[in-house]
């Protein structure tokens, strides 16, 4: 790249006083100076490539909004960016690196890429930026290559293109300006950004810009993004959906007929995308470019496409793989979440009364419970625990309580507990809970929580036994996993969900037990990768525990009838027509819910008229 000074353009000493100036500006309305002064190549895609203005599209404008609001307001720019395929944001970014490192003397940047290839192109993209400024914004350099922009001394600034490597070689830096693209590919991630942050001080004019599609769940792109999204740390959350990008959609149809004809082609071949388009009310323009690219780039792969191009952040980080619970049918559990009130579980208590409230706490980050529903007269409870050691950086204890009956989740306690601790809470809330059924999971560390619950708690479950025709109750107590019941339970909430939503019953407060039950694959259960598991491996262990104290108790069903709302049931239930009902090849596990009989967060109660519909003879 030819060394170029703007002393040329500006002779007898008032070059630098105006450009000085110019500098500064730029420096207040980085926007501006990017629309009016960079370049970038367009028309690759169309075998055309010219080079035109940097005019930010749709998706560059929000994030760009987002940086500019920020350093305004006076506050280090720390942004993270989940986005769709090709919108341009690691361009936008260079830019606005770029300009800063040219609108401030000493100013360093560092941007880390993915692979080789994807550097040598953003190192090529800010070459660009430099050679093809006007030539009164030309500022003396020192040199431009071997991934290293470095300007003239009495300039001082410089950016550097590098792939992402060590943690080690990240920590050896201490830049200004920060670009981490496509970091959810990094085998590192959350190490090599800890390593930068301690170098980076927490100042205004500084920047940390982490950008990437989602590839999947579990990763430490993912963890960081749900930290973000908690309020952990100080990055702010921008999630970029397709349909609002005025670019994504084809060319108007010539008249209704051709549209109409058009999307009964579409509907026809992928029915899935007409219940797509009434979700999020997509356009017939938009849901054609949908289609467009799921068919002729994604060979119709719909899960490979919904993370590609999400509609929403928990499809953008949903697992690809051999998922246990089909895409259609969590979609329709998307919304179907309910406001909790968040209680501090370390914090002594004896009833819910007395529970410390504390809605600062973290998923995820922190130990916190979640209660949708206060323990109710006359309903049965089991409380299913999975617990871990609770030391830093190990798995999370887990608990849910669930009412028998319906199999509806009334309170979670989640986070780093050590045994003992959890032990207590567990037997606290039993006692809450209507003296709950206790189902411990006993292997492992299991077997310490169990020993700690029989000291004085007696309420706890029996584990079964299969016998070809029936289940045995055996004198063994807690629940004991391997892959043999992980497939039972799995196979088991498979129909459970999908017999709740047929019945118009579709309900799953707990928003981060949708997303692991979204992203739960086959490896999962096998143990086979690190994604964090343990709400939805509680839940499907309960949905069995339920299940078995329900066919082995039938006076438990009896409080659908001590609970319902509204009119008389036509026929009185006793235990022996629950237990006929159970015993009947057509009996449907599950009751489905008056979700018109209550408001958020009051009593979850069951419809006794849709009960009486599931079996004969009642």
């Amino acid at each position: 790249m030819p060394i170029r000074d703007a002393r040329r353009i500006y002779p007898g000493g008032n070059k630098d006083n105006r450009l000085d100036l110019l500098r500064d500006k730029a420096s207040k309305d980085i926007p501006r100076f990017i629309r009016q002064n960079l370049r970038i190549i367009a028309g690759r895609e169309a075998g055309k490539p010219q080079l035109v203005p940097l005019i930010p599209n749709w998706s560059q404008d929000q994030v760009l909004e987002v940086i500019h609001t920020q350093d305004k307001n006076g506050m280090p720019v720390r942004i993270i960016v989940l986005k769709s395929r090709q919108v341009g944001i690691s361009t936008i970014t260079s830019a606005y690196i770029y300009s800063k490192c040219w609108a401030e003397n000493n100013t360093h940047a560092l941007v880390m890429s993915n692979s080789d290839k994807t550097a040598n192109n953003i190192f090529e993209m800010y070459q660009r930026f430099g050679l093809h400024l006007p030539p009164q914004l030309q500022l003396p350099m020192q040199r431009s290559n071997k991934q290293e922009i470095l300007w003239a001394s009495e300039i001082g600034s410089k950016i550097q293109v590098v792939t992402a490597g060590s943690p080690e070689s990240a920590r050896s830096r201490t830049p200004r300006h920060v670009q981490l693209s496509e970091c959810g590919m990094y085998t590192k991630m959350a190490a090599v950004k800890a390593a930068l942050e301690a170098g980076i001080p927490n100042v205004v004019g500084t920047s940390i810009i982490l950008e990437s599609t989602a590839l999947g769940a579990g990763t430490d792109f993912h963890l960081t993004w749900q930290a973000a999204r908690e309020g952990d740390g100080h990055y702010k959350c921008v999630f970029l959906e397709w349909f609002k990008d005025p670019a994504c959609q084809t060319m108007e149809f010539p008249d209704q007929r051709t549209q109409d004809l058009y999307l009964e082609k579409v509907f026809d071949k992928y029915p899935q995308l007409k219940d797509r388009q009434e979700y999020f009310q997509l356009t017939p323009r938009q849901i054609a470019w949908y289609y467009e690219i799921l068919h002729n780039d994604y060979q119709g792969d719909t899960l490979i496409m919904a993370s590609e191009f999400p509609c929403t952040e928990q499809e953008a980080f949903r697992a690809t793989g051999s998922l246990v619970f089909p895409l259609e049918l969590m979609d329709q559990y998307r919304d179907k979440q309910r406001p909790a009130e968040r209680y501090d579980p370390l914090m002594p208590f004896t009833c819910i009364a007395d529970m410390t409230k504390s809605k600062y706490l973290r998923p995820n980050q922190d130990a916190y419970m979640d209660i949708w529903i206060e323990p109710q007269e006359g309903r049965e409870y089991l409380i299913v625990a999975d617990p871990a050691a609770g030391l830093q950086g190990s798995d999370y204890s887990c608990l849910y309580v669930m009412d028998i009956a319906t199999q509806c989740i009334a309170a979670t306690v989640h986070g780093r507990i050590a045994i003992k601790p959890f032990a207590k809470i567990i037997k606290k809330l039993g006692k809450i809970y209507k003296d709950a059924v206790l189902m411990p999971e006993v292997d492992g560390l299991g077997a310490a929580l169990l020993e700690e619950l029989k000291e004085d708690y007696f309420h706890i479950y029996f584990q079964r036994k299969d016998e070809g025709y029936g289940e045995k109750t055996t004198n063994k107590l807690g629940w004991e996993t391997n892959q043999k019941s992980k497939l039972m339970c799995a196979g088991l909430a498979r129909t459970q969900l999908t017999e709740k939503r047929e019945l118009g019953g579709a309900f799953m407060p707990d928003i981060h037990l949708y997303e692991e039950l979204a992203n739960l694959t086959e490896e999962d259960l096998a143990g086979k990768s690190k994604a964090i598991t343990d709400r939805a491996m509680a839940f499907i262990i309960g949905l069995q525990g339920c299940m078995h104290e329900l066919k082995s108790r039938p006076d438990l069903a009896l409080t659908i009838e001590n609970s319902k709302m509204g009119a008389e049931s036509p026929t009185k239930l006793t235990p022996e027509s629950i237990l006929k009902m159970i015993k009947d090849k057509n009996y449907v596990h599950g009751q489905p819910y008056d979700q018109d009989a209550f408001d958020l967060g009051g009593p979850f109660i069951p419809s006794a008229e849709g009960l009486y519909n599931l079996g004969d003879g009642i």
